[in-house]
C-alpha cells in the first residue's frame, strides 16, 4: 500500500494537505502591497480598519472611474524590504516602491519642517514631501497632512489606473456582466 506510513513515508493525507499548504503559499495575488516588518502595524488593529476602510473606498473609485472591479489588496510583511519601505505588486511584480515610516504623517507643500524630518518624494506625482513625527505635525494652512495610509492608498491607487488591463480578470468581467444582466 502507498503512502501508509509504513516504510517511512508520509501517510497520503498528510502530502495532500502540505501540497494544499504549499500551493496556498505559492498563489500569487494579482494585487498585493508589502510592508516592512517595522511598518508591519500597517496590519495590525486599528491601522488595518482605517486601512480596509480606504481600501474599500478606492476599490469604489476604480470601479465608477474605470468600470474595473478591483481584485482583494493582500497585504503582507516583507523581511526583505527596507526599513519603513512598502512595495506594490501586480501579480508578483514590483509596480511601485515608497516609503511610510512608523510614526509619520507626511506633509506636501511646506519647506518649515524641523526636527526628526525625513525628505522624500510623493510617489504619484514626484512632489517633494517630508515625513515628520505625528505630534509634530504642522497646522500650516497651506501645507496638506497626508496619513500614512492614505499615501499608501493613493499610491495603490495610481498603480491600479496603470495597470488596470492587467487587473482586469475574467471573475472580474463576469461579476460587471452579473451587475448590468
Amino acid at each position: 500500500m502507498l503512502g501508509d506510513g509504513s516504510r517511512g513515508e508520509r501517510p497520503a493525507t498528510f502530502r495532500r494537505a502540505e501540497a494544499a499548504r504549499l500551493l496556498h503559499d505559492m498563489q500569487i495575488e494579482p494585487l498585493g502591497v508589502q510592508l516592512a516588518s517595522n511598518i508591519a502595524d500597517l496590519c495590525a488593529a486599528p491601522c488595518d480598519a482605517r486601512l480596509a476602510e480606504l481600501v474599500d473606498d478606492l476599490r469604489h473609485r476604480i470601479a465608477f472611474e474605470l468600470g474595473l472591479v478591483l481584485p482583494p489588496v493582500r497585504f503582507t510583511v516583507e523581511p526583505g524590504l527596507l526599513p519603513n519601505a512598502y512595495r506594490i505588486v501586480v501579480d508578483g511584480a514590483s509596480a511601485g516602491e515608497a516609503i511610510a515610516p512608523a510614526g509619520h504623517v507626511m506633509i506636501v507643500g511646506s519647506d518649515d519642517v524641523d526636527g526628526d524630518a525625513i525628505h522624500a518624494a510623493e510617489p504619484v506625482f514626484g512632489l517633494p514631501v517630508t515625513w515628520v513625527p505625528a505630534v509634530q505635525a504642522s497646522t500650516d494652512a497651506t501645507a496638506s497632512i497626508v496619513t500614512r495610509e492614505q499615501a499608501i492608498v493613493a499610491h495603490l491607487g495610481e498603480v491600479a489606473r496603470q495597470h488596470a488591463p492587467a487587473l482586469l480578470t475574467r471573475d472580474g468581467v463576469a461579476a460587471l456582466v452579473d451587475a448590468v444582466r
